[in-house]
């Protein structure tokens, strides 16, 4: 073989190698993602309620001297009858719910989704009994409660 082809081929290997390898760690990320995430097993009657509750963030929520609060301020559903909350920003400004406790069951702690302004919504499935304190963290005097008890 001549100079050239030996140099064309030293130079596609190591492109070669770095497509394959990228190849291995995207389809590696996507098992340890998929497998890491936790699986609800939980009955239809508890994961799609046929009733939800519905929670209002007011239009004064970025004004902290109007003393906005969540409407209701706390709330309680019951698994599997009213246990979707849907939040509704009538704000003018963006928000984003989030449990003060991270440990929280259902994962309730871990969600940072942001709500658009100006009638954005967000709704959250509780599957576990207990007292969810939850925040908005842009306008942290935000505060509500959810509580959750178990059918009957």
């Amino acid at each position: 073989m001549s100079d050239d082809n030996n140099s064309k081929r030293s130079k596609k290997v190591p492109i070669i190698a770095a497509i394959v390898t990228g190849i291995v760690l995207a389809v590696a990320t996507g098992l340890i993602i998929n497998t890491t995430l936790p699986r609800n097993t939980f009955g239809s009657d508890i994961l799609h309620p046929p009733q939800s509750v519905t929670i209002i963030i007011p239009a004064n929520a970025s004004i902290p001297d109007a003393n906005p609060t969540f409407s209701p301020k706390e709330i309680t559903v019951v698994l599997g009858v009213n246990n979707t909350v849907v939040w509704i920003n009538q704000s003018n400004s963006p928000e984003r719910v989030i449990g003060e406790d991270v440990n929280a069951p259902g994962d309730f702690g871990k969600i940072r989704s942001l709500i658009e302004a100006g009638g954005g919504t967000w709704a959250f499935t509780f599957t576990e009994e207990g007292t969810y304190n939850y925040l908005s963290d842009i306008h942290p005097w935000l505060k509500g409660t959810v509580i959750v008890k178990r059918g009957d």
